[in-house]
C-alpha cells in the first residue's frame, strides 16, 4: 500500500512546512509530535493542537500568525462556550469583516 504511505509523507511535508514558516524555533528541536504518532491528523507544538486542514489553510492563504492565533483563541471561545465556530478558517484570514464580534 505504498498509496498510504507516500499520503503520510506528503502530510508529515505539509506539518513540517508549517513548522517552519510559524514556529521555527521548533523545526529543528523535534519539540512537536502528532497526536496518536498520527501524521496526517493533528500535530501538538508548543501546548497547540492543529489539524491538517488548517494547517493547510495557513499555508495556502498566507496566513499570518496573528490570524493563526486569534482563529485558534476563537474556536477555544467557542469550545468553552460549548458552541460551534461560525466561520471557518479560510473565511477568517480572508474576510475580515466577516469575523464574528465578542
Amino acid at each position: 500500500m505504498d498509496f498510504l504511505k507516500n499520503y503520510e509523507n506528503a502530510c508529515k511535508k505539509v506539518f513540517l512546512a508549517f513548522i517552519e514558516q510559524y514556529f521555527s524555533d521548533y523545526s529543528e528541536s523535534g519539540e512537536y509530535f502528532f497526536v496518536s504518532d498520527d501524521p496526517t491528523g493533528v500535530l501538538c507544538i508548543s501546548d497547540y493542537y492543529f489539524g491538517l486542514d488548517d494547517v493547510i489553510t495557513a499555508l495556502r492563504y498566507h496566513a499570518t500568525y496573528d490570524d493563526i492565533f486569534e482563529w485558534y483563541n476563537y474556536k477555544i471561545d467557542c469550545a468553552m462556550q460549548n458552541r460551534s465556530p461560525k466561520i471557518n478558517f479560510k473565511n477568517w484570514i480572508l474576510y475580515l469583516d466577516m469575523r464574528p464580534a465578542d
